[in-house]
């Protein structure tokens, strides 16, 4: 007897997250409710104004943020609250 999930084929959604501030796109790792994470160290000033974008499968899904304490080099760590 087969299980149903053996019928189905496998499936991998093609993820891309971004955080563009200033014209600039900056890789995240993974993006949470109210945080989001750096792929490479960098540094923004604090209250400044970005997009946040995920692209699932070609398409895009945006969220403008704003970065309460900017990003700092040693700290991959950022948190932001939507506008």
């Amino acid at each position: 007897m087969t299980s149903d999930n053996s019928l189905r084929p496998s499936y991998s959604a093609d993820v891309c997250a971004l955080l563009r501030v200033n014209h600039r796109d900056h890789t995240l790792a993974s993006v949470g409710p109210d945080f989001c994470v750096f792929r490479e160290p960098c540094e923004i000033a604090a209250n400044t104004a970005a997009e946040i974008i995920v692209t699932v499968d070609g398409r895009p899904h945006v969220w403008q943020v704003i970065l309460k304490n900017g990003a700092v080099p040693f700290d991959n760590r950022v948190e932001f609250s939507n506008l």
